[in-house]
């Protein structure tokens, strides 16, 4: 999710700063290189929140406040959580996890 609109883009690609939510969804073959090089990558970009979804264990893993190339906040989040999308310190929303969970 990047801040703007498409047309925001027409001349430009996205950048970090532009990127407010990134999400990847992970199968277990997956699963260390999201955790490891990609998030340490996210982090150090800016990316202020990553999330992994992990189909194989049914969560949602949660990364924000990146500082130093790495995250400073994160939790796990059941099938049967939910998650508060707060961007620039505003409530866009609540998703259930099992929404997005095959």
């Amino acid at each position: 999710m990047a801040r703007g609109g498409t047309r925001d883009y027409d001349v430009r690609h996205h950048g970090p700063a532009d990127v407010v939510l990134l999400i990847e969804i992970a199968d277990f073959y997956h699963l260390g290189r999201l955790r490891g090089e990609k998030r340490s990558l996210y982090a150090s970009a800016g990316v202020p929140i990553y999330w992994i979804v992990d189909t194989g264990a049914a969560c949602v893993e949660v990364y924000e406040r990146p500082r130093g190339g790495s995250y400073s906040s994160t939790c796990l989040v059941p099938r049967s959580g939910a998650i508060d999308l707060i961007v620039d310190g505003t409530l866009w929303g609540c998703l259930d996890v099992a929404a997005i969970l095959p």
